[in-house]
């Protein structure tokens, strides 16, 4: 019908014709950032910004207004920590940032998230 290699119209859109066979070709592929050194430093920011959240909530966890204010402090550290720890290709700093935030939420969430 003219639609090219396949019968389907539909299809033409989705199909590739450099013949990856289902992998990303070109600018679509996923480009991942060159394994050199600033992976594991990035790793290593995510690790401190993440246990730095982790000591501000657990050290001001018991005190009413300042305890919720250093909460949203160390929630956005955490989420700081975390991007870091997303673009390293290593997990530790992610979870030690992801630990944090669910810290932080959690004293926001008993305390009333109240500034």
């Amino acid at each position: 019908m003219g639609f090219g290699r396949s019968e389907h119209a539909i299809f033409d859109v989705f199909s590739d014709p450099s013949g990856c066979q289902g992998r990303l070709s070109g600018s679509l592929r996923r480009r991942s950032l060159p394994k050199r050194a600033h992976n594991g430093v990035m790793n290593l920011i995510a690790i401190v910004l993440g246990i730095f959240a982790i000591l501000i909530v657990l050290l001001t966890a018991i005190l009413p207004v300042i305890g919720a204010i250093f909460a949203w402090i160390a929630l956005i550290i955490g989420v700081v920590g975390l991007v870091f720890g997303l673009l390293s290709n290593h997990t530790k700093g992610r979870n030690i940032a992801i630990l944090a935030c669910v810290l932080a939420a959690l004293r926001l969430v008993l305390g009333g998230i109240i500034i």
